[in-house]
């Protein structure tokens, strides 16, 4: 199977994913969550969530960053290759697509 990557899946397949090895946000998990932290006014929410997309305009793997975020589809919560994704507070199970 050369040249295949197995494709993410939650969080486990973050940890093991070769492709976002040497990532700029490696330690700084809290940073890229999408929800406010606890404590956290809309100012300073609003503030760190452009401190995490600066980090990752500057990440060495950025393009791999937004394809795993693409192959994660409603899993990439949170701050990805500078970009949000997610809703905050999201809770219960996805909301199905109408089908015409």
């Amino acid at each position: 199977m050369t040249g295949v990557r197995p494709r993410a899946v939650g969080e486990l397949g973050l940890l093991a994913d070769e492709r976002l090895v040497g990532a700029a946000c490696a330690g700084l998990a809290p940073m890229f969550d999408i929800d406010p932290l606890p404590g956290e006014d809309n100012e300073q929410h609003a503030e760190r969530i452009s401190d995490a997309a600066h980090v990752c305009r500057n990440c060495p793997v950025l393009d791999s960053c937004r394809i795993v975020a693409a192959e994660l589809v409603r899993d990439a919560i949170g701050v990805w290759a500078a970009t949000e994704h997610g809703a905050a507070g999201r809770t219960g199970r996805p909301k199905k697509r109408r089908t015409s």
